[in-house]
């Protein structure tokens, strides 16, 4: 599985290795996968995909940061984009052009650096592209401050205090300015799949987290306004008859969080930011329940950055345009016996 960043400007697309190496992540899977016909197939296979290699930008008050998405512009037309969500040139230009524009354009003095982009409102977003840049800033700290949107969510808020950053390491930015800087520093996407990347933080963040009793976690998002399981009723018994506790992560603070899924065991859900505690596991399985023809594959690849050994997909079929889904009990049960007694 192949991933790059991307550079765009006004040409076309300059791709990622004309300017960097890369290096390749391997891991060996055991990989199961259900239709909804129950059609089920279990096989190893080997995992792969570029990243970067491990360079801080450093950029010089020509370039513009347009905060409410973290991209980044030079008087060229050359862009910086520090989010996966963008592979193709024209996904780009359509998401850009939905921003509402500037109102003012502000001059930072001093050196920044950039901690905000297009997924900042999102807990996978976050985890998985953020947090694993404050290795990056900590020898920095006390000296440069951290440009930050002013829409901090409050599990990042937490994030902050447990790993030591008060106000003072942090510049709040408004997402209807253009900014400028002496320097703004900032990273390549691929960095944040690195496993040590995230290692950092797993381990900054986990140190308070209490040792409990090793659970299956089955994570609802029954509250959710898409891809919600409109039969969940019939399924939990099922889950609960095979040692699963049902929670709704997005009600539990940061700390309750990394508590519950440090020690868990099997993780399992609709697709949904809730599935990103994955990475807070050690040596865990993971169930991810999705429609069929979704091809999002982000929990891949954070199970290929933790010591996850199995990776289960069941796929089933959705009613609207909300992808919310109907499982089939007979059919998920049988499917949940395969992967947890699958050696």
């Amino acid at each position: 599985m192949k991933v790059e960043q991307h550079f765009f400007n006004q040409s076309g697309i300059i791709r990622n290795e004309q300017l960097r190496p890369t290096r390749v992540i391997s891991k060996d899977f055991s990989f199961t996968k259900s239709d909804s016909n129950g059609n089920c197939t279990t096989y190893l296979k080997r995992k792969h995909f570029d990243i970067n290699s491990e360079h801080l930008l450093f950029l010089d008050k020509n370039w513009t940061l347009f905060s409410g998405c973290g991209f980044l512009k030079s008087p060229e037309g050359n862009w910086i984009l520090d989010s996966f969500s963008f592979p193709f040139e024209k996904e780009f230009k359509s998401y850009f052009n939905q921003q509402k524009p500037a109102n003012r354009s502000v001059h930072l003095a001093g050196i920044y650096f950039v901690f905000t982009n297009v997924g900042f409102s999102n807990y996978y977003h976050v985890l998985t592209e953020l947090l694993p840049r404050l290795e990056f800033y900590m020898p920095f700290k006390g000296k440069v401050k951290l440009l930050v949107s002013e829409h901090v969510p409050s599990y990042l808020e937490e994030a902050f205090k447990l790993l030591g950053l008060s106000k003072s390491d942090i510049q709040l930015i408004r997402d209807d300015v253009e900014y400028t800087a002496d320097t703004l520093i900032t990273i390549p996407w691929g960095l944040n799949f690195i496993p040590e990347r995230f290692e950092f933080i797993k381990t900054s963040l986990q140190k308070n987290a209490a040792n409990a009793d090793s659970k299956r976690i089955y994570v609802s998002r029954k509250s959710e306004t898409i891809r919600s399981i409109t039969n969940e009723e019939e399924i939990v018994p099922i889950l609960e008859s095979y040692g699963f506790e049902m929670i709704e992560s997005q009600k539990l603070s940061l700390a309750e969080q990394i508590m519950i899924f440090s020690n868990a065991e099997i993780l399992c859900g609709p697709h949904g930011a809730g599935l990103s505690n994955l990475l807070w596991m050690n040596s865990p399985k993971m169930i991810e329940i999705r429609p069929e023809h979704f091809s999002n594959d982000c929990f891949l690849h954070s199970a290929l950055i933790t010591n996850s050994t199995e990776y289960a997909v069941f796929e089933t079929r959705s009613i609207d345009n909300k992808n919310t889904m109907i499982v089939k009990p007979v059919i998920f049960e049988a499917f949940l016996n395969q992967v947890i007694n699958s050696a």
